[in-house]
């Protein structure tokens, strides 16, 4: 009988922003990595602010990660924006982990807002690998963005990424 695995203790902030520059040419990688930490970050917000967030937390089949998107949105800790582009961020998540072939689609693209002048950057690009780095480039945003609402919150929870995100 194997032994039950210990907990890892969370990632870095810099742990994960180095792992998906190494794979960033590589979309189902990059949002695989990018949501599994967004995953992170949404769990200890839930930790932060529900009184039963034990049960949430431990109990994937009854609170999955869209249930708990829609109680931090319903208790108003996400805001409107960021709860739509963290849903529409976890649609494109489970395509990534559920299709033999995954490409993203240029709605895709546009699942978070960006900053005009990275929007800017390959816009006229229509390669694969310009697709990936545009997609790269809204991940970093997405992550960015929530991490830099939260940031007493992830501090606590990710103790070795004590810093806003510029």
């Amino acid at each position: 009988m194997s032994k039950p695995r210990k907990k890892a203790p969370p990632p870095s902030f810099v742990q994960v922003l180095i792992e998906m520059d190494s794979l960033k040419l590589n979309s189902r990688v990059v949002t695989l990595v990018a949501h599994g930490f967004i995953e992170l970050m949404v769990n200890a917000l839930v930790e932060a602010h529900c009184k039963n967030h034990q049960k949430i937390s431990s109990n994937r089949r009854d609170y999955p990660h869209a249930t708990k998107l829609l109680v931090l949105h319903e208790l108003g800790i996400l805001s409107d924006d960021r709860y739509r582009e963290l849903d529409r961020f976890r649609d494109v998540r489970n395509r990534a982990a559920h299709d033999a072939v995954f490409r993203i689609s240029a709605d895709e693209l546009s699942f978070v807002e960006l900053p005009s002048a990275i929007a800017e950057l390959g816009a006229n690009d229509r390669s694969s690998t310009g697709r990936a780095a545009r997609f790269y480039n809204a991940c970093m945003i997405l992550i960015g963005k929530f991490w830099n609402e939260h940031i007493p919150t992830f501090n606590a929870a990710f103790p070795d990424s004590r810093t806003p995100i510029p």
